[in-house]
């Protein structure tokens, strides 16, 4: 089983280094870049997917921007999704603020000490270190241009989904997200039949500013999804995995 991790809005997967680091190294994991497919909707970015492991048993896990990939790959791949866990996503509009997104993203975001400023109240809830707040800016920095402006245009043009999907579903919602709202959780709870929400202290870039307890998620989540303890070695090779 494979585990995808599919990025936020800058579309780079760099974001993601903090938590693989605090994955388990034996897990099949690959990061997506956007870089190979920029200029594209939703719809489009799964299908691509989709084509790409068509042979595979996926596990979906999805930050911010890419919650709405994620839920047409349950459709596209059907069976062979096997679990999800979504960061801090979204699959509908995610609040009134992200049509900003728009015209942030034309005019590029640059790491003024306003924007810096604004990015750790917004997405760090005012806690996230320099460190991480530059981090942010560097993924955005290797995103910048169209790609950028048209995963921000895809956010602004998100509509309602009605389909409905069985597959174990995992959200991390962050207990101060001020970009996904409420009403954007709720739709996802009413389309995912087998959801559970896990709500951990933090803004919206919780991954980066808590990657041991989101990795600590994913893990059990791939686990669950297995289903069957004899199946756990076609995911974690000839390691033991004794106390879970």
């Amino acid at each position: 089983m494979k585990i995808l991790l599919l990025p936020g809005l800058d579309g780079t997967g760099l974001l993601f280094r903090h938590l693989i680091e605090a994955l388990p190294e034996s897990l099949d994991l690959e990061a997506i870049s956007f870089f190979d497919f920029p200029q594209s909707s939703y719809l489009e970015q799964a299908q691509r997917l989709a084509e790409l492991f068509s042979d595979r048993q996926i596990f979906l896990v999805a930050e911010s921007y890419s919650g709405r990939i994620a839920y047409e790959l349950c459709s596209l791949m059907s069976g062979k999704i096997k679990g999800v866990v979504l960061i801090a996503s979204f699959i509908s509009p995610p609040s009134k603020v992200s049509r900003l997104a728009v015209p942030l993203c034309r005019y590029g975001i640059k790491p003024t000490r306003l924007n810096q400023w604004l990015a750790n109240m917004v997405g760090f809830n005012g806690y996230g270190s320099r460190r991480q707040v530059h981090e942010t800016f560097f993924a955005l920095a290797k995103t910048q241009g169209e790609g950028l402006q048209e995963r921000a245009r895809n956010i602004a043009q998100l509509d309602i989904p009605i389909i409905k999907h069985t597959v174990p579903t995992t959200y991390i919602r962050p207990s101060r997200d001020h970009l996904v709202n409420r009403g954007a959780v709720n739709i996802i709870d009413a389309l995912y039949c087998d959801l559970e929400i896990i709500t951990l202290p933090g803004g919206h870039f919780i991954a980066q500013s808590k990657p041991a307890e989101c990795a600590r998620i994913i893990e059990l989540a791939a686990l669950s999804a297995l289903s069957m303890r004899k199946k756990l070695p076609g995911l974690y090779g000839d390691r033991r995995l004794e106390g879970l």
